[in-house]
């Protein structure tokens, strides 16, 4: 298994949390630092499969889940930054753009399934 995702996202994390960490009240904190934690982790899975299978016919699959993961983390620090930090210019776009096109890209990393029965 390869740990460099982690190590990557698990920094990405950090330096968010740095940014938000003034503006993140004493009650929210440990929420807050798990989400991001629990965030990073998704993101990292997602680019481990991608790497694992990069070279086979489940790349495209692993691709999507890969770039959904990292629009999904892109989503929510967008909106953590504009609840925790200042307001970010346009951020139900920036914020829901990320998010749908992150959901989409989730979606569509699942391969097809063959039918249990094949029509005959």
């Amino acid at each position: 298994s390869d740990w460099r995702p982690f190590a990557a996202w698990y920094a990405v994390a950090g330096l968010v949390l740095w940014q938000l960490w003034p503006g993140v009240g004493a009650a929210l904190r440990v929420p807050v630092a798990a989400y991001v934690l629990c965030l990073a982790s998704m993101a990292a899975q997602a680019a481990c499969w991608w790497l694992a299978v990069r070279r086979t016919g489940m790349a495209v699959f692993a691709r999507r889940a890969a770039w959904g993961g990292a629009l999904f983390v892109a989503s929510d620090a967008t909106l953590a930054w504009n609840r925790f930090l200042e307001p970010v210019p346009a951020s139900a776009l920036w914020i829901l753009g990320t998010y749908w096109a992150a959901q989409l890209l989730i979606a569509a990393s699942l391969r097809p399934q063959r039918p249990l029965h094949p029509r005959g």
